[in-house]
């Protein structure tokens, strides 16, 4: 089976989005599926054997909103539909990621190619949670520059949610790592939905035993500042000032706006305990020395950086956000708070920080087990047969 793949993000490991598309691709090649990836030139590519990967746009050192998400979504949008029509024949299934593959859904109806849309998550959502949270901090006078980037923002969501609303009425066939995402699109009747988790590398390693010691290390990785609770943990850290001071060191990797971030941090006078970083292709050094990972996000696709941790033997907090709530229960590794009331978080995370009992193995092979690459990769090869072989319309 031929399958063309469209999206945004290209293949890397630099970033979540990319990371599974990367890891998808291979899984696919390796079952002996031909997939070409068509995406934007975002960031740094990986390429791999197998597998074919058309680049359009450029990249941007600065990205605004609404602008260089118009001109790149434009440009994906006809260069895909482009090589579609020009490849028609050759392609078996058509997978389009999030808001893109507009066109080609329109041509996948004419020509009867099969289409499928993957969903992290509802963009809506996110939207609905990132102003919530940015609504909490964001000082309400605004200046020029943030008043135009504002309006940016707001017409970029507009145009986001309306191409994900044209999808979920008129697409039949979705992929989610997410069960909370597949109960969103449910509502819609007569869909096919698989919900499959995935993961990247499942190599057993024996990982020594933490010692204790007079502070611990914490690590948050996340982009957004707001949706993924960054600034929130500043706040809360804050709280307790002197108790923080005392027991733990913070380090934040991935920070997308870091002048802003670095505003927050400066001003709360928290630099003697965060120390912070924006995207890096090494995030995996961050984990050799650290004792909790700590995730304050308000909505997940699925979080690969908390399954990263966790196969470290490194104990998570976490709220109940994507692989917290399909995979991690009754387990004393986790602890889980609120998504919103930062007196909950802090006195649980304080809580959590004093706890002196190692890392619990008896749910670590049964976490591998449930991510071995066989099932998750034969569970997209059944959905894929399934929709292929459907009748059609």
């Amino acid at each position: 089976m031929k399958i063309l793949k469209i999206h945004f993000d290209p293949p890397s490991s630099k970033y979540g989005t990319g990371n599974f598309i990367l890891n998808f691709s291979k899984q696919l090649s390796n079952s002996n599926y031909d997939v070409t990836n068509i995406c934007c030139r975002r960031y740094e590519i990986e390429l791999f054997e197998r597998s074919k990967i058309k680049l359009c746009s450029i990249k941007f050192n600065r990205r605004l909103p609404f602008i260089t998400f118009l001109f790149e979504f434009l440009i994906l949008e006809f260069f895909s539909a482009y090589c579609l029509i020009k490849n028609y024949k050759t392609y078996n299934l058509v997978i389009t990621y999030g808001e893109v593959g507009i066109i080609s859904s329109i041509i996948c109806k004419i020509l009867k190619k099969k289409h499928i849309k993957y969903f992290f998550v509802l963009y809506k959502d996110i939207v609905f949670l990132r102003k919530k949270e940015k609504n909490k901090y964001k000082s309400k006078e605004r200046s020029i520059k943030e008043k135009i980037i504002f309006l940016l923002e707001y017409l970029e969501d507009k145009l986001r949610i309306g191409l994900e609303n044209f999808f979920l009425k008129f697409e039949k066939n979705f992929i989610t790592g997410s069960r909370v995402t597949k109960k969103r699109i449910k509502d819609l009747k007569n869909r096919n939905i698989l919900v499959n988790h995935y993961y990247h590398n499942l190599e057993i390693k024996e990982f020594n035993i933490r010692k204790e010691k007079n502070k611990k290390n914490l690590l948050l990785i996340g982009n957004d500042i707001y949706l993924k609770g960054l600034v929130k943990f500043l706040y809360i850290i804050k709280k307790d000032y002197n108790f923080y001071l005392k027991n733990i060191k913070v380090y934040i990797v991935g920070v997308s706006n870091t002048f802003e971030f670095e505003n927050y941090v400066t001003n709360l006078n928290l630099k003697e305990i965060i120390s912070f970083y924006p995207h890096t292709n090494k995030v995996s050094d961050f984990y050799n020395d650290i004792d909790i990972f700590v995730n304050l996000s308000l909505i997940e696709g699925w979080n690969i950086s908390i399954i990263d941790a966790y196969l470290r033997k490194i104990k998570i907090f976490s709220t109940k956000v994507g692989c917290i709530n399909e995979l991690f229960f009754q387990d004393e590794n986790v602890k889980t708070c609120s998504k919103f009331n930062l007196d909950n978080i802090n006195e649980n995370l304080k809580k959590f920080i004093l706890n002196k009992n190692n890392f619990n193995n008896e749910n670590y092979f049964k976490l591998i087990n449930k991510l071995n690459h066989n099932n998750i990769t034969n569970n997209y090869i059944k959905f894929f047969e399934k929709i292929k072989n459907e009748k059609k319309n």
